[in-house]
């Protein structure tokens, strides 16, 4: 019988994990999966590609291969890895449901090359001044600037007008706090707003009636930015916000990410980023006859 506490401990354990403590955390959320909508697949058959993976949502290629031979630009097209990837998404345009344009008013983000190995070139759509939240697309060539695969796509900017934004950042932080909490905060109760690095707003916490009774601070300042949040048939003007908070009384603290729906507040994105170490990753190719002979892709590519 000596070891009868831990086996009580062993089959408590279970109903203590499921205790409201340890769920007092809202889980990750968002919008976009829980759209309904469905999309018949778009076609176009001159475009030699192998179609991998879709949304069904919006009927286009989350990952594509090129298929053999691999495709090759005309010489007219400038000799570089951006002129050359963005040619490929034009020439690709009606199977990603985009018009020309769309393609055009897309800017570089990042050019990964080392020298070796396949060079990918990412993609990220700026609407009206303002970033698409999480819409990045890639572009994987080999050393001869062969189009081998392209993951993730872009969203197809019908903007006619700069976006609206109807509340302000400090309101979003009270809709963001609200769900993480359930506690009302008063815009006032955000002060010391000032500009930070990457186009975001900054908020320090005044103590209030409604924080001081739940015990509650900012362990870090808030930080909020204006996106544009891809739903299946609409971007909507929204803020990305982390809240870094915590009770006085423990010595741990919430670290959230948030979109915030810029027309009527409604949660968009939630995400738990004490946990966001945890990513998913996708090898684009391991293949040296993918790569063109120049060797092998050093790191995974990450596919937000």
């Amino acid at each position: 019988m000596r070891n009868f506490p831990y086996r009580l401990a062993f089959f408590l354990l279970p109903s203590l994990l499921a205790s409201p403590a340890a769920s007092a955390t809202p889980p990750n959320f968002n919008a976009y999966y829980q759209s309904t909508a469905r999309a018949k697949r778009a076609t176009t058959p001159s475009t030699r590609t192998l179609v991998s993976s879709v949304d069904t949502r919006r009927g286009v290629p989350t990952f594509s291969w090129a298929s053999s031979p691999a495709p090759v630009a005309p010489s007219s097209v400038p000799r570089s890895a951006e002129a050359t990837a963005r040619f490929f998404l034009q020439e690709r345009a009606g199977l990603y449901r985009l018009d020309a344009q769309t393609v055009t008013r897309a800017t570089v983000r990042h050019v990964h090359d080392t020298g070796r190995g396949g060079i990918v070139v990412t993609f990220k759509q700026r609407i009206g001044g303002v970033d698409v939240f999480r819409n990045d697309c890639k572009v994987l060539l080999n050393r001869k600037l062969e189009l081998v695969a392209i993951g993730g796509n872009l969203h197809k900017d019908t903007q006619q007008q700069p976006p609206t934004f109807a509340i302000s950042a400090a309101n979003a932080i009270t809709k963001a706090f609200a769900d993480l909490y359930d506690v009302t905060l008063p815009v006032s109760d955000l002060i010391g707003e000032r500009q930070a690095a990457g186009e975001y707003r900054e908020f320090d916490l005044d103590p209030s009636r409604a924080t001081q009774s739940d015990k509650l601070k900012f362990i870090t300042p808030a930080r909020a930015k204006k996106v544009l949040f891809p739903l299946p048939d609409t971007l909507v003007p929204a803020y990305y916000l982390e809240i870094d908070a915590g009770r006085t009384d423990e010595n741990h603290s919430h670290l959230y990410g948030y979109v915030i729906a810029a027309n009527d507040g409604r949660v968009l994105f939630r995400q738990n980023l004490t946990h966001s170490e945890q990513h998913s990753y996708r090898v684009f190719a391991d293949d040296e006859r993918l790569l063109g002979g120049g060797g092998r892709i050093d790191e995974a590519q990450r596919l937000e």
